[in-house]
């Protein structure tokens, strides 16, 4: 079995975890392929003996972290102050996002779509949703919604339809219509 040694930074570049001085090479595409020895910074490294982590400063003073010592690989950008700002865990199901800073901000000039077994929205302090056009719900099944507070809704024209069976109303005090007439089965 020949022994490849690759010591020139083009070839170098190709292989994660490598480096050439002060300067740490991310290819663009990774190579699986790798040589049973590597030689890089004035050392040899053996395939095993390869570097599984990564850390990356940038002048911000931020700096990305890859660590593939664990179970899960994972990518971290990590804020001057210490926090971690972006986090890409590599799980056996796919990648896992999470973003842990003040705001996020996702913004396009076309559409955004979001397809997925179950989404969970939660925030501590409200949500606000706004659109200048149409607002459609489809719901495949039950819609509940359960409010500790009031409930009110607003609009030029409102429809409420039974497609099959009642319309149930229920009250605990008293159940008020006001309108300037009341017209019933018409």
């Amino acid at each position: 079995m020949s022994r490849e040694v690759v010591s020139d930074k083009a070839k170098l570049e190709a292989y994660p975890g490598s480096e050439i001085g002060e300067t740490t090479c991310l290819p663009e595409t990774v190579s699986t392929e790798l040589p049973d020895v590597i030689e890089a910074a004035g050392k040899t490294y053996t395939r095993e003996e390869i570097p599984v982590s990564q850390k990356i400063s940038f002048r911000s003073g931020s700096y990305l972290e890859i660590d593939g010592s664990q179970d899960e690989e994972v990518l971290q950008i990590i804020g001057s102050g210490g926090e971690v700002e972006l986090k890409i865990r590599m799980t056996a199901e796919g990648p896992v996002l999470c973003f842990e800073s003040a705001s996020l901000d996702i913004r396009a000039s076309g559409k955004v779509s979001i397809e997925s077994q179950h989404i969970s929205l939660k925030a501590s302090h409200g949500i606000s949703m706004e659109t200048s056009g149409d607002m459609v719900h489809n719901v495949g099944g039950d819609h509940i919604s359960k409010i500790d507070g009031d409930v009110s809704s607003e609009a030029r024209i409102q429809n409420i339809t039974a497609r099959l069976g009642n319309v149930n109303v229920k009250a605990n005090d008293d159940v008020r219509l006001n309108g300037e007439r009341i017209m019933m089965n018409c």
